[in-house]
């Protein structure tokens, strides 16, 4: 994440260019409870980068369980990412261990430095 750059003939001046290394930061033991349908927002994403610019942010997400099929009341769309905003659904199988979604989001700056984040949000039994 530095960058050189020649301000005389022989010379060279190293910047370090401070893209955010963690574009977001989820609560430790980020747990959607009482499991009761509702859509949660867990977290909103952005990203910085006071030298060169931010070019991209991605935003992802995944459960341990599938987003439909799992009984007890399931409602579909289990995960709502908009812009940076997450969502996460309070739900999980009745009949399983408990549902772990993971939240993942890389930023790349002009220069093309990336910093990811990866969080984890629990809906427990």
């Amino acid at each position: 994440m530095e960058q050189s750059h020649s301000h005389i003939a022989g010379e060279t001046c190293t910047k370090h260019d401070p893209l955010l290394r963690s574009p977001f930061c989820l609560a430790p033991n980020c747990t959607l409870s009482p499991p009761k349908h509702q859509l949660v927002q867990v977290a909103t994403i952005t990203a910085s980068d006071a030298l060169s610019g931010v070019a991209t942010l991605t935003v992802t997400a995944t459960s341990s369980e599938p987003d439909s099929g799992t009984g007890g009341g399931d409602v579909p769309g289990d995960i709502v990412i908009n812009g940076g905003i997450v969502q996460l659904r309070a739900e999980r199988s009745p009949s399983g261990k408990g549902r772990t979604y993971t939240i993942n989001a890389t930023a790349v700056d002009v220069a093309g430095n990336a910093a990811t984040s990866t969080a984890t949000c629990q809906v427990s039994k």
